[in-house]
């Protein structure tokens, strides 16, 4: 095997560990009405939903901000925004994988397209759902299997009851970004911004460019979400030129805690001494940054 297949193998091993680990197990006795009422209620309500089919990322409550972040996308079909928050507060988890996966629950036509730093990284970003899609047990027991022969590649799938996943790297060619009549309709650039790009504000305008007048305009019909993760470590970024440019989009800004109190924001995860151990490992600036 190649080196890069060896690579590509052990994260899907990883990504199989890690739903097994959960021990999600299905209810055998559950009757159909009581299904179909558990699965009404995952519609309506994140929490559950994760909590239902992500116990292997549920291991802490979710946050306040990860509902109503996910109701503020699900609610508008146009939505733009951010989800801003410091590190360790799940952004890629809650963009990449449980915000699609509860639009398509609830019956939305979803064509993600995920946008990394590079080809790589967004394509190791797309195997997460789509590790899910192939092996979460509770999701194939609710909906079928799901894995499609044919369409079921690195850097991009479709589920045999329609979710469409592609990976994109920063700045590649978005022509060919169609699958028949579909057109993209939730791009999630995450953590696009990489040390390179934070030294080079022209890199940073090209890229800005890029994201308004072609990656965004790959959206053609009545849903149009664009959803970028990451969080505000740097005086000049990407995402700020973003919103300086656009005013009526969403900053849904979240710091990780209070430098004061030191209060975690995530407390259902995070203890009180964390954020205070933190700056004592890494030294404040550091800390505050992420």
């Amino acid at each position: 095997m190649k080196q890069a297949d060896k690579i590509a193998k052990a994260r899907i091993l990883e990504k199989i560990k890690l739903i097994r680990a959960s021990n999600a197990s299905v209810n055998a006795f559950e009757t159909h009405s009581e299904k179909q009422a558990r699965i009404a209620r995952a519609k309506k309500d994140f929490k559950f939903m994760v909590s239902y089919y992500f116990p292997h990322y549920a291991t802490s409550e979710s946050a306040d901000f990860h509902i109503e972040f996910a109701n503020m996308v699900a609610k508008n079909q146009k939505f733009k925004g951010f989800a801003e928050w410091g590190r360790g507060l799940a952004k890629s988890v809650v963009t990449d994988i449980l915000i699609p996966f509860w639009l398509h629950l609830r019956g939305e036509p979803v064509y993600m397209v995920i946008v990394g730093n590079s080809y790589n990284k967004a394509v190791q970003l797309l195997a997460d759902i789509r590790a899910e899609f192939e092996m979460n047990p509770r999701i194939i027991s609710d909906f079928g299997a799901q894995k499609t022969q044919g369409s079921w590649e690195e850097g991009f799938f479709i589920t045999k009851d329609g979710f469409i996943g592609q990976a994109l790297g920063m700045g590649q060619n978005v022509r060919g970004l169609r699958v028949k009549s579909q057109r993209p309709n939730y791009l999630v650039p995450d953590d696009i911004e990489t040390k390179d790009t934070v030294k080079n504000e022209k890199r940073q305008n090209e890229v800005v460019t890029w994201i308004l007048q072609d990656l965004i305009p790959t959206m053609d019909g009545e849903i149009r979400r664009f959803v970028q993760s990451n969080n505000a470590a740097y005086p000049i970024m990407i995402q700020k030129k973003l919103q300086e440019q656009n005013p009526k989009w969403k900053v849904h800004h979240i710091k990780a805690y209070d430098p004061v109190t030191y209060k975690p924001r995530w407390n259902q995860k995070y203890h009180d001494n964390y954020y205070r151990e933190l700056e004592e490992e890494i030294g404040i600036l550091a800390s505050l940054s992420e």
